[in-house]
């Protein structure tokens, strides 16, 4: 297992709350609110028990550890819509969290800068556009001063991120280097030479 599972099972349902307020259906916004709470709950007790105790993910899965930071913002974003753009006690508990796992990437950024470019890199662009759509709206119900240039600098920051990894795509599948070519076939142990088969061996007796 690994944070992909976020995707269609948390990401999902939370997505599904926020359009469903955005929409004019409150109702519907909390059953799905709630289907992501719990798919976060059951899958990221598993995720980071998989995480802690298992061996460290294969290369070309570690860039997926950057959806770590999704579901707080995720859900941040939906309840703020669900209760009206307020800063309540849930609101406060999620972002608390949510900062708790933008920390835990910044101690991951050696690892991910020592990373070859692979297709799993997407993972940043979904994950860091939650993170910064979430503190742009957190800039909006605290309105500190000058808040404007920090939402504009975030956007700017994730623009610039999801434009990089586009282009290095491009330049990727143009050079013929996004995909890994084949692995090697296995050497057999004690695999015999060609001509000294036991078949062939038998019929020289």
């Amino acid at each position: 297992m690994y944070p992909g599972y976020f995707l269609p099972t948390v990401a999902g349902g939370l997505l599904a709350s926020y359009c469903a307020s955005v929409a004019g259906q409150p109702v519907l916004a909390s059953v799905m609110f709630g289907l992501g709470l719990i798919c976060w709950f059951i899958l990221g007790s598993i995720m980071l028990a998989r995480l802690f105790a298992r061996p460290s993910l294969p290369t070309p899965l570690l860039p997926t550890l950057a959806i770590e930071v999704a579901p707080a913002a995720i859900a941040g974003l939906a309840w703020f819509r669900l209760r009206g753009e307020q800063i309540d006690t849930v609101a406060a508990i999620l972002g608390g969290y949510g900062l708790l796992m933008v920390l835990a990437q910044v101690r991951l950024f050696p690892t991910y800068v020592r990373l070859p470019f692979m297709p799993s890199t997407w993972s940043f662009t979904f994950s860091w556009a939650a993170v910064a759509t979430a503190g742009i709206a957190w800039l909006e119900a605290l309105r500190p001063p000058a808040y404007p240039v920090w939402q504009y600098a975030l956007l700017a920051a994730i623009t610039l991120l999801i434009g990089s990894i586009a282009t290095r795509t491009i330049v990727a599948l143009a050079t013929g280097r996004l995909w890994p070519g084949p692995a090697p076939a296995p050497v057999t142990a004690g695999r015999p030479l060609p001509g000294r088969g036991p078949a062939r061996d038998g019929a020289r007796r």
